[in-house]
């Protein structure tokens, strides 16, 4: 019996395949045939060479990301350096100011009669809970040396916010004083009140009417009938009318304890309730009560107690 050959397949041609790579500018070509193998090889090969192209890819692209952004923090931290410095700069001439500005405060006090304040209580303080607030609501740099620098400006700065504000609350008290000083000086009586000669001062005298002694409770001033006569001080009128002796009289009542009275007038300027001001007219000289001629009886009381009119005239406020 004859044995089968067994006849092995040749490859057709159209299991193979032509590999053609062509250059530019060079003559010639590179011709390969390859198979069905050698081409999963050839993607296979081809494939991995693009994934480890693609992993260089990353980690180079991951490098400069970050060299950038090192960089980036070093310019950050370059310029708030430099911001840092000019303001720490800044804070050096508010200091020398706020030294200035503590000299005048000392001056002032001292003139309004005001206690000096210890340096040991002038110095800013700082809360805590203010100055953690405050740090951190700072941008930060991760590892930046700038940290500590910003801590200690920070620490600066509020301690010579606390100052100026002390010293603000210092002024504000002088300036409440010197209101208060100057309210008092328009409302103490400081000028004569009329144009004249003072002819009968406070003390015991023979009553030029009755004969006899008594106590004589202000000044006489001598002037024609119809003499203006000028409010000393700032103040409201409280009497306006005729009363005793004092015939046409007005009383002006000045605060802080003092009264004025005016007797013997001839007219009247106010009324009671108005208010009036230092230097304007009230009244009239005239001879009305008990009186022997035309003159002024100027009276002062402070505190209800009658006091001598004449610590109470200045002459540097006297009107001609």
């Amino acid at each position: 019996m004859a044995k089968r050959k067994h006849l092995k397949r040749k490859p057709s041609r159209a299991d193979h395949f032509s590999l053609v790579i062509c250059r530019d500018g060079v003559l010639g070509t590179f011709h390969s045939e390859l198979d069905r193998r050698g081409i999963r090889r050839f993607i296979l090969i081809t494939s991995l060479a693009l994934v480890v192209a693609l992993v260089l890819c990353f980690f180079y692209s991951d490098n400069l990301r970050k060299r950038l952004e090192l960089f980036t923090l070093e310019i950050t931290d370059s310029d708030q350096r430099e911001e840092l410095a000019l303001a720490q700069s800044d804070i050096g001439e508010l200091n020398q100011q706020l030294l200035g500005i503590r000299e005048y405060n000392d001056v002032a006090r001292l003139f309004h009669a005001l206690p000096l304040v210890p340096e040991s209580e002038r110095g800013g303080g700082i809360g805590g809970v203010e100055l953690g607030l405050t740090i951190a609501s700072f941008p930060k740099i991760p590892n930046s040396p700038m940290d500590s620098g910003v801590q200690r400006y920070l620490e600066r700065s509020l301690r010579l916010a606390g100052s100026i504000n002390y010293e603000s609350s210092l002024i504000n008290q002088t300036i409440e004083r010197t209101r208060r000083e100057t309210d008092i000086r328009a409302h103490t009586p400081s000028i004569k009140p009329i144009v004249g000669h003072i002819v009968s001062f406070l003390g015991n005298r023979i009553h030029p009417i009755t004969g006899l002694i008594h106590f004589h409770r202000g000044i006489d001033i001598l002037a024609p009938r119809g003499t203006p006569i000028f409010a000393p001080a700032d103040g409201v009128v409280t009497y306006a009318g005729t009363r005793g002796g004092y015939g046409i009289t007005c009383f002006v009542n000045h605060g802080y304890g003092y009264q004025t009275r005016y007797g013997h007038c001839s007219k009247l300027h106010v009324k009671v309730g108005d208010e009036v001001k230092r230097g304007q007219i009230i009244a009239e000289v005239g001879s009305t009560g008990m009186s022997t001629g035309s003159h002024l009886h100027y009276e002062v009381l402070v505190d209800g107690s009658v006091t001598d009119p004449m610590a109470y005239i200045f002459p540097d406020y006297e009107f001609d």
